[in-house]
């Protein structure tokens, strides 16, 4: 018998849990952006909210601007003079594109609570992608489901 090399099936039972690692590790990856991007969107959301009901409180002017280049937003709330303030800024997680089909990349809350414009808030990914709707007037938020995106061959 030689000992030099390794039998057929000590090769075949390393490559098997080679495999089974790598599908492991691959199912991790996927659903760690799954949760991203939902987290994402519940970040926004809850800050949406927020802008609404603190523009109803103290009676000013807040909007939440989309930055699509750089994959963050930034609450703005008006001062005494009327000018929009930045007052925080929100950088996605790490992988998470957002775009809007909103004019000016904007959503404002008036002193109201309401929203001027409807539009929709897509958070995307390398597999997944989730769309949020912003609703004219009531400034209404509502999160639609995660949909996997359509891999060209």
């Amino acid at each position: 018998m030689n000992k030099n090399g390794f039998t057929l099936i000590e090769m075949t039972i390393a490559l098997a849990i080679s495999v089974i690692m790598f599908n492991i590790a691959a199912i991790s990856f996927v659903s760690v952006e799954r949760f991203r991007i939902i987290q994402c969107a519940q970040v926004l959301r809850t800050n949406l909210r927020y802008c609404q009901k603190n523009a109803i409180e103290e009676k000013r002017k807040y909007d939440i601007v989309i930055d699509t280049y750089n994959s963050l937003y930034y609450i703005r709330r008006s001062d005494d003079s009327g000018l929009l303030r930045k007052i925080s800024q929100i950088n996605l997680a790490k992988g998470i594109t957002i775009q809007t089909n909103s004019s000016d990349n904007s959503i404002a809350y008036t002193p109201q609570g309401t929203s001027g414009d409807a539009c929709t808030i897509t958070f995307r990914g390398k597999y997944y992608f989730l769309e949020m709707t912003v609703n004219i007037g009531s400034g209404r938020v509502k999160l639609g489901n995660l949909k996997k995106l359509i891999q060209k061959s």
